[in-house]
């Protein structure tokens, strides 16, 4: 599901996850949920993030009008290479293990080239929040929605 309709109203409707009816209770009087990604749904008056754990709720709002930038991020694994730079000098140490070098090699280099990427939403107050990128599409179609409510 990737956008509701705004005329339905999602506590009448059984085609949605119980979080997305649960959402219905957060809302205002007038509001509807435009679209959703993930945890993360836009209404068509400001952003809600709402999770539901096992032992918790998370709820969050940011409106639209305190939000002051958006940006595409990307991250390389930071841990990958840190591990493959651990493995080349073990691999240095012991000298006559060819296999960590190159292990150790491939390591870095899919550190460098996996990516992890998200658009940070950052607000007035100094909220900052990170909306991570699953599939492309649907998070850019996302992110599109809450760009034309900057306007």
């Amino acid at each position: 599901m990737t956008k509701l309709k705004m005329e339905k109203d999602i506590e009448n409707t059984n085609q949605y996850s119980n979080e997305d009816q649960q959402i219905a209770n957060f809302l205002g009087a007038g509001e509807k949920v435009v679209t959703k990604y993930k945890n993360y749904y836009a209404t068509n008056k400001r952003l809600v993030f709402y999770r539901k754990g096992l032992f918790s709720r998370n709820l969050a709002d940011m409106s639209y009008s305190h939000i002051s930038s958006l940006q595409l991020k990307n991250n390389s694994q930071v841990g990958a290479i840190i591990l493959g730079i651990v493995l080349l000098f073990v691999g240095y140490i012991l000298q006559s293990n060819f296999t960590l070098y190159v292990f150790g090699l491939l390591v870095i280099i899919i550190g460098f080239l996996w990516k992890t990427g998200y658009y940070e939403l950052r607000a007035s107050g100094g909220e900052k929040w990170q909306i991570p990128i699953g599939k492309a599409i649907v998070a850019d179609q996302f992110i599109k929605v809450i760009r034309d409510h900057l306007k």
